[in-house]
């Protein structure tokens, strides 16, 4: 360094550094870099061993931003000495050697060895509510499940379901938003039927009271206005800004969108569907992984399923807009009713990412219309890839 280090300015840190003034950087404090920029380039290591006091700690930034981080290496000097010279006068030859050989690289931003990691849990799975398919769908906290199904097939019903096992079984709160169909009275009907497992218009005025207090306790509505009369645009930064308030204020564990196509898109210009998918997608990614919470959309198969009138079962790439949903997923549901005069449904767990959390299969089970819920089947053929010894008790 022809011309020694650089001052710090007062009240400054030593790495907080000006922008580059390229423009100066040929006849400026580091001309040398600059009049040897080609030779530097093929350098492939750099040890960086300035004086240990302010000055040469913004020295030693001032070098690393101009050779990369990624080339350079710091010496740590034995206590007392502040440079290589007094490393030479207090502990000899032999030591300065050690200190240069023992060089580390600087830290990169984005790029982590494995000791750099903190310690993480193992996934902690949760039990669905049906004995038959906890075999096949674990959920988890922070986790994307992606239901796909025919309208009137059952999908909202068995995300509702599925929404109040967990909230009954784990005290989760849990967060909605269901534009389709009005909060009062058919969602509040839906819920009162899943928690009192039965219509409650034949209970008595005590039972519904506690249904009612046990929903205001676990589930928050997102809507523009209570009574839908409001005209404002439920776009999906909208609606994670709410989901976010209901983390902070709340404490939800689980965010249920249904279903997406009602969810009003903010396409830029010359976006197309697959691309603003995909944008979206990493929206609810960063919330998930932000807060911990479970995130579960609903979204419809494209016209294919029902051409010429004869709806076949949708395949996991038959998510209307884009193959981002099946290739994004955690967990990848498809709910079908193969037999329109059956109250029945098939549950096909299509996508299992991780190991531990599930896998493929298909499990059947019963829809009851007079508590909205779904049972497990008193007798169960399963099918070529369901469980082959699939338990029957209730839960």
């Amino acid at each position: 360094m022809p011309d020694g280090a650089p001052p710090v300015p007062k009240g400054r840190e030593p790495e907080d550094l000006d922008p580059i003034d390229f423009a100066g950087e040929a006849t400026g404090k580091f001309e040398f870099i600059w009049n040897n920029r080609d030779r530097l380039k093929a350098v492939k290591r750099f040890v960086i061993a300035v004086d240990d006091d302010l000055p040469g700690k913004r020295l030693a930034a001032e070098l690393v931003r101009r050779l990369s981080a990624s080339r350079c290496l710091f010496v740590t000097y034995p206590q007392g000495c502040k440079d290589l010279n007094e490393v030479r006068v207090r502990h000899g030859a032999e030591a300065v050697a050690r200190v240069l050989n023992s060089a580390q690289p600087y830290p990169v931003s984005g790029l982590y060895r494995l000791r750099e990691f903190p310690p993480a849990r193992e996934i902690a799975t949760c039990r669905t509510g049906w004995t038959t398919l906890d075999a096949h769908l674990k959920p988890f906290l922070g986790e994307l499940m992606f239901i796909l199904g025919i309208p009137g097939h059952g999908k909202s019903a068995f995300a509702a379901n599925l929404a109040v096992n967990l909230c009954e079984r784990y005290g989760w709160r849990a967060a909605i938003f269901g534009p389709e169909e009005p909060i009062v009275p058919f969602m509040r009907d839906k819920l009162r039927r899943l928690y009192l497992r039965g219509d409650p218009r034949g209970q008595e005025p005590e039972a519904v009271g506690r249904a009612d207090a046990w929903i205001d306790a676990r589930f928050l509505f997102i809507a523009a206005d209570p009574c839908g009369r409001s005209e404002e645009e439920a776009y999906l930064d909208w609606i994670l800004d709410r989901a976010t308030d209901a983390v902070l204020r709340d404490g939800i564990r689980l965010l249920l969108l249904d279903p997406w196509n009602e969810i009003e898109q903010s396409r830029r210009p010359r976006e197309s569907q697959t691309e603003y998918t995909g944008r979206a997608l990493r929206m609810l990614n960063r919330f998930r992984h932000a807060y911990g919470v479970m995130v579960i959309v609903l979204i419809h198969p494209t016209k294919e399923v029902g051409r010429d009138g004869m709806a076949r079962a949708p395949t996991s790439y038959d998510a209307d807009g884009s193959a981002h949903w099946y290739n994004k997923a955690d967990h990848f549901v498809i709910i079908h009713r193969p037999d329109d005069a059956k109250n029945e449904a098939v549950v096909r767990i299509s996508k299992v990412k991780f190991e531990g959390t599930g896998e493929k299969g298909n499990v059947r089970l019963r829809f009851d219309r007079a508590s909205a819920r779904f049972e497990m089947l008193a007798s169960y053929e399963p099918s070529h890839d369901e469980p082959t010894t699939p338990q029957r008790q209730s839960w």
